[in-house]
């Protein structure tokens, strides 16, 4: 009778008798374990778990069915007043089943254990809901996991970076790493450009290589020149991270906005963020230039020019083209827009010093504010710090 309850709910015969073999829970009579069988199952599905997971968790801890509901509780609870969510602890449970047999301190300890290695209480929180069976390693497993990291070319402090972004580089065996590391650099980069494209993306360890391949063969596809995808995704490989409609989608996004596709690419190619902007962002940006007076063709133009203006926050903008409109200059941002990339501090303290040379600024010699650092100071002999102090934009405020 007993059996048959198991084999109903889903369980297959060998996983039963693991089950009532095992430890203390041979000894109890078949009335008792049918009653705990129904009651803690009931329990689990009414807190979200399926029956294969229940059976999972079973199967790796048997003596589950020897725990009281108030004993079960009162471990979800202990781990939801660590700063979880009630749906955290038990996808944390789902993926580590033995936390049933973990006492509070025991859980504590294991999340100061991690803390010790250099992670914030938030970073360990990130780290177990990722992958919850890191409350199983010991400090020797984990120091050794590490230890192997920096083989690849990793220092201590970077694998603990990376960590934190990419929890699961602790589930990757240092071979299948190395192994991949090898795959990603066949694609174009340098051993040195791989490890930083690794660094900077790790989530790159868990993509398939021939989508990767697929990937750069679509952007190719697209217009795009091999190097220039070299040098794009060095700059930002989250792209990786896209799948092919995503990657044909945005450009098509791009485009609506009033480019040609050469001039996407073009954009892209200078500024890969780009790619990684919405396009609700990249229209706001657009407008939110055109409210300072100018026209959509000429906001297009200067993002032609300096595509890292979509990246910029419409403050910092809105500051440097009033500077520049009060000084008769509201033009330059459309002849010259990679000047926008000097701080206003600078260009401030520049137009002041060049007024009390008697040197007026205008459309004619505007250059003057953006000569090298080192020739100004050759020239005039004060340095960029002895300038800023003298006048300071701040007191015009």
């Amino acid at each position: 009778m007993l059996e048959k309850e198991f084999l109903d709910f889903g369980y297959s015969k060998e996983e039963y008798e693991r089950i009532r073999n095992y430890n203390f829970i041979k000894d109890y009579r078949d009335e008792t374990l049918s009653l705990k069988f129904k009651e803690i199952n009931s329990f689990l599905l009414e807190n979200e778990y399926t029956n294969e997971e229940i059976i999972f968790t079973a199967y790796s801890i048997p003596t589950i069915y020897g725990l009281s509901l108030e004993t079960i509780m009162s471990k979800l609870n202990n781990l939801e007043s660590l700063g979880l969510k009630r749906d955290e602890v038990i996808k944390i449970a789902k993926g580590f089943p033995h936390i049933y047999s973990y006492s509070s301190e025991t859980i504590r300890e294991k999340l100061n254990d991690l803390k010790s290695l250099g992670y914030t209480n938030k970073d360990v929180l990130k780290i177990v809901k990722q992958i919850p069976r890191v409350l199983g390693n010991t400090m020797e497993y984990l120091n050794k996991r590490i230890d192997e990291l920096t083989t690849l070319g990793y220092t201590r402090e970077e694998v603990i970076k990376t960590s934190k972004n990419y929890p699961r580089i602790y589930c990757f065996n240092v071979e299948k790493l190395e192994n991949k590391i090898n795959s990603i650099q066949t694609l174009g980069f340098t051993r040195e450009e791989t490890l930083k494209i690794c660094k900077s993306y790790p989530a790159i360890y868990g993509l398939d290589q021939k989508s990767l391949e697929k990937k750069i063969d679509v952007m190719i596809s697209m217009g795009y020149k091999r190097e220039d995808i070299i040098k794009i995704l060095k700059k930002t490989p989250e792209i990786l991270g896209f799948n092919a409609d995503t990657l044909k989608q945005k450009m098509d996004s791009i485009i609506s906005l009033g480019y040609t596709r050469e001039e996407v690419i073009n954009i892209v190619r200078v500024t890969p963020p780009v790619l990684s902007y919405s396009l609700s962002n990249m229209k706001q940006k657009i407008k939110d230039i055109m409210s300072l007076g100018y026209t959509k063709d000429e906001v297009l133009n200067m993002t032609k020019e300096m595509p890292a203006i979509y990246g910029a926050s419409i403050e910092n903008i809105r500051k440097k083209i009033e500077f520049y409109d009060s000084i008769g200059m509201h033009k330059l941002p459309i002849v010259s827009t990679k000047d926008l990339m000097q701080s206003v501090e600078l260009s401030y303290a520049r137009y002041q010093f060049y007024l009390s040379k008697g040197i007026y600024i205008d459309t004619h010699n505007y250059r003057k504010l953006f000569t090298n650092e080192k020739e100004f100071s050759n020239a005039y002999g004060i340095t960029k710090k002895e300038l800023l102090e003298m006048y300071k934009y701040e007191d015009i405020k």
